[in-house]
C-alpha cells in the first residue's frame, strides 16, 4: 500500500509496466481498474474511520480522555477480539486499519486507538490518487477515440531510438525520457525494452556514424526536394 500522492505518481508508470508483464492480457485498462478499485476501498476505510469516532461505551474509564476510541455502532463492523489477535478487519486484509491503528497500554490494559491525524493526511493522500487515477482513465479513453490504428514505424530500434532522442535534445519533444519514449513506441507500434543501453550506444559511434539514420533521412528529403525541382 503507497500512504503518499507523491510516491504513487512517481512509481506508477513503473508498476503500471511490471503490470502489464505479468499476463499476456493485462494492459492499461485492468491496471488502472483494479489500482481504482484497491484505492477507493482505501479511501471508504479511512472515510469509515473518521467518521465513526468512540466516544464513550468501549472504554468508559477513558471518557474523560482526549483520545477517541472506537464508536458504539462499530461493534457491528469490526470484531473487536478478532482486532485486538491482529486479525483481518473486513472482508479483506485491511492494511489501512492497521496502519492507523495504534496499540496503547493503561496498566495492566491494552487499548487500542486510531491515529485520527494520520487519518486525514491519508483520506487526502488517497483522494489524490483516485483523481490521478480517474485522470489517466479519461487519457487512455482519449486515445482511444483519437488513434483508431497505429503508425508502424518501419525501422529498427536503434533507428527509433536516435530519432526520438534527437526530438528531445532538440526540444521538440519535452518531458521525461522514458515516458516520452514509450509513448512515441506505442504511437508507432515499436518496443524498446533496452533504450537506455540504445542511447547509451550513440554515443560510443566513431567520427562520420553519429547520425546514421537521421542522415538517411536528411539524404531521402534532399533526393525528393531535387525530384520535385528537376520536374519544373
Amino acid at each position: 500500500m503507497i500512504t503518499t500522492f507523491q510516491e504513487y505518481k512517481n512509481t506508477f508508470q513503473e508498476r503500471l509496466e511490471a503490470h502489464k508483464a505479468a499476463y499476456v492480457d493485462f494492459d492499461d485498462e485492468t491496471f488502472i481498474e483494479t489500482e481504482t478499485k484497491q484505492y477507493s476501498f482505501y479511501h471508504r476505510t479511512i472515510i469509515w474511520i473518521l467518521q465513526n469516532e468512540c466516544e464513550d461505551d468501549i472504554f468508559p474509564e477513558k471518557r474523560n480522555l482526549s483520545d477517541r476510541y472506537f464508536s458504539t455502532n462499530a461493534k457491528e463492523t469490526i470484531n473487536l477480539e478478532a482486532l485486538m489477535e491482529g486479525q483481518e478487519l473486513f472482508a479483506y486484509d485491511n492494511e489501512v486499519q492497521k496502519f492507523v491503528l495504534r496499540r496503547l497500554t493503561s496498566g495492566n490494559e491494552i487499548l487500542y486507538k486510531y491515529d485520527f491525524d494520520l487519518g486525514g493526511k491519508l483520506e487526502i493522500s488517497f483522494r489524490k490518487i483516485l483523481k490521478y487515477l480517474n485522470s489517466k482513465k479519461e487519457e487512455l479513453s482519449i486515445s482511444k477515440e483519437n488513434v483508431s490504428e497505429k503508425i508502424k514505424f518501419h525501422g529498427t530500434q536503434t533507428e527509433f531510438i536516435e530519432l526520438i532522442k534527437a526530438l528531445i535534445l532538440n526540444d521538440n519533444l519535452k518531458g521525461v525520457q522514458k515516458e516520452i519514449i514509450q509513448k512515441c513506441g506505442k504511437f508507432f507500434d515499436i518496443t524498446t525494452p533496452n533504450h537506455d543501453k540504445l542511447i547509451s550506444d550513440l554515443s560510443q559511434r566513431n567520427n562520420g556514424s553519429e547520425t546514421l539514420f537521421i542522415d538517411k533521412l536528411k539524404s531521402s528529403l534532399l533526393k525528393h526536394i531535387q525530384h520535385k525541382a528537376e520536374k519544373k
